[in-house]
């Protein structure tokens, strides 16, 4: 295998994608997934120091479903980027909070994984009732949590693009993707592969928060960008043991455990 044809795959704990936890396509059921107790202190923390109207006991009464929370001011010229698996565009809690859906799998930009649509709410869950920008989702790889390359290069590409077209810009992007290039994988890939220099490309404007990856003392590309000097903007995130952050992956913040927030109507 090489840099063209090895595959950029999910990152984290539950590559496998939850769909499931998500959805019920059998009831037409949306569930909200629970975030972990050790979460709770900076969740309040966030939501007393900023959201209008804040108050312990409130957030006493909504936790642990602090989905209810469900006011989304936002700002309509910051914009979050999610490269992912797509996202559940009708799930309850997104619908206001999607600004544009784009597909480069030719899958089309629904999420059939869940890891997407997951990491969606998961951004959105950590900011709750504050203002925040909406959401641009850039499905890279598809239901099996694999694609090409090339994905995401293109994804990378296309936010520069967005940002000289109008006055909304993205400011942040999650890149719960990576790939570990074959070429490089005995030394290591020196920050400078076509996925790497796409991503130091986009950080100029754009700060870039990157799985760093599964594998103890490797990080994936193109987190490995974030180890240049130059490169303030690219944050690699995850558990390898050169990751420059130790927050864990984004599938660390849920539990199995959901709740149903939308019945179908009879």
């Amino acid at each position: 295998m090489n840099v063209d044809t090895d595959p950029i795959e999910i990152m984290g704990s539950e590559p496998t994608g939850r769909l499931g936890d998500l959805f019920d396509a059998a009831t037409g059921r949306y569930f909200a997934p629970t975030p972990q107790p050790h979460y709770r202190d900076m969740l309040r923390q966030l939501y007393l120091s900023q959201a209008p109207g804040a108050s312990d006991a409130r957030f006493d009464a909504v936790w642990p479903f602090i989905w209810d929370l469900t006011e989304y001011p936002h700002d309509p010229n910051q914009l979050i980027a999610i490269l992912d698996t797509g996202v559940l565009a009708n799930h309850p809690l997104l619908k206001a909070c999607l600004r544009e859906v784009v597909d480069f799998t030719g899958e089309g930009g629904e999420d059939r994984n869940g890891h997407g649509t997951l990491v969606t709410l998961l951004a959105r869950l950590m900011m709750p009732g504050l203002p925040r920008g909406k959401f641009v989702v850039l499905k890279c790889v598809g239901a099996d949590g694999r694609g090409a390359q090339e994905n995401l290069i293109r994804a990378l590409g296309w936010m520069r693009d967005f940002n000289r077209r109008g006055t909304a810009r993205i400011t942040t992007a999650n890149i719960s993707l990576g790939v570990y290039n074959h070429k490089w994988l005995v030394l290591g890939c020196d920050g400078t592969c076509p996925l790497c220099r796409a991503a130091v490309e986009a950080s100029q404007e754009i700060v870039l928060s990157v799985a760093a990856g599964n594998i103890a003392g490797k990080t994936a590309c193109p987190a490995r960008a974030a180890f240049l000097p130059s490169n303030p903007a690219i944050l690699a995130v995850g558990r390898s043991d050169e990751a420059t952050s130790g927050v864990g992956t984004v599938t660390d913040l849920v539990e199995p455990t959901k709740r149903v927030i939308f019945e179908p109507k009879s």
